[in-house]
C-alpha cells in the first residue's frame, strides 16, 4: 500500500503547480473567493480515485469530505480513508494543489511541545527526500490567478512542516534554528544555510539539494 501511494502521489504531485504560500492573506483579500465548490481528485488509501466538486476542508476539519461528481451520486469520504486530495479552482485547471492530513507537533506559547495534531495542509515544495507542507486554519483560492491561499485571524495559525520520505510525522520548521536541526543529517546544506547561501524560506531549493547522510 505504501509503495502504491508513493507512486500515485508522486505522479500527481509532480504534475501539480506548487506555489508560494501566502502568509498575509489580507494583501490579496480583494481577490479571494468564497470557495464553495473546488474541483477535486480524491486518492483513497485503498487505491480508488474519485473526481468531482467539494468544499475545501479547513485545516482542522475532521468531518467526511463530500464530493459531487459531474454525473452520478454524491459520495462522502472519511478523512482516515483519504491519502490525498488534488484540488484546483475550476477556472484555473493548470494550477493544482495536493492536500494531505499531516501529523504535526503542537507547541504552547512558550515553545513547549504539548501534543501532536493532524491538520489538512498542502504541499509547497517537493523533493526526492523531503516534502514541505504549509498549513492554516482555512483555505481559499485567489480568483484572479487560482493560487491556493491560507487564511487565519491576525496572521496566527500558519505553520511550515517538513516530512522526510518514509516518515510518519512532520516536524515544525518555522524558523531557521528549527529548520537546521531538522536537516542536521545533511551537514553541507546546514553550512549553506548558516552562511546564508540558501535562504531559510527558499523551500524549493532546500528540497532540491537536501541529501541526508545514510
Amino acid at each position: 500500500m505504501k509503495n502504491f501511494f508513493r507512486i500515485t502521489f508522486l505522479a500527481f504531485i509532480f504534475s501539480c503547480v506548487i506555489t508560494v504560500f501566502v502568509s498575509d492573506a489580507h494583501a490579496g483579500a480583494y481577490y479571494l473567493n468564497d470557495t464553495k465548490l473546488a474541483r477535486v481528485h480524491v486518492i483513497l488509501k485503498n487505491g480508488e480515485t474519485f473526481d468531482g466538486k467539494t468544499k475545501l476542508p479547513g485545516g482542522w476539519y475532521t468531518k467526511p469530505i463530500k464530493v459531487t461528481p459531474d454525473e452520478g451520486k454524491t459520495r462522502k469520504f472519511k478523512p482516515e480513508e483519504i491519502e490525498a486530495l488534488v484540488v484546483w479552482e475550476k477556472k484555473h485547471p493548470d494550477k493544482q494543489f495536493v492536500m494531505r492530513r499531516i501529523t504535526r507537533p503542537y507547541y504552547n506559547r512558550k515553545g513547549q511541545w504539548k501534543h501532536d495534531n493532524v491538520q489538512w495542509m498542502f504541499a509547497q515544495a517537493v523533493g526526492k527526500h523531503l516534502t514541505i507542507y504549509m498549513g492554516a486554519p482555512m483555505y481559499e483560492f485567489n480568483r484572479r490567478n487560482g493560487t491556493l491561499v491560507g487564511l487565519a485571524q491576525y496572521n496566527n495559525g500558519f505553520s511550515s512542516v517538513g516530512v522526510k520520505t518514509g516518515a510518519e510525522k512532520g516536524v515544525f520548521i518555522g524558523n531557521k534554528k528549527s529548520l537546521m536541526e531538522f536537516l542536521s543529517d545533511d551537514p553541507p546544506i546546514c553550512r549553506r544555510l548558516e552562511a546564508n547561501e540558501i535562504d531559510s524560506n527558499d523551500y524549493q531549493t532546500i528540497v532540491d539539494v537536501y541529501e541526508p547522510v545514510e
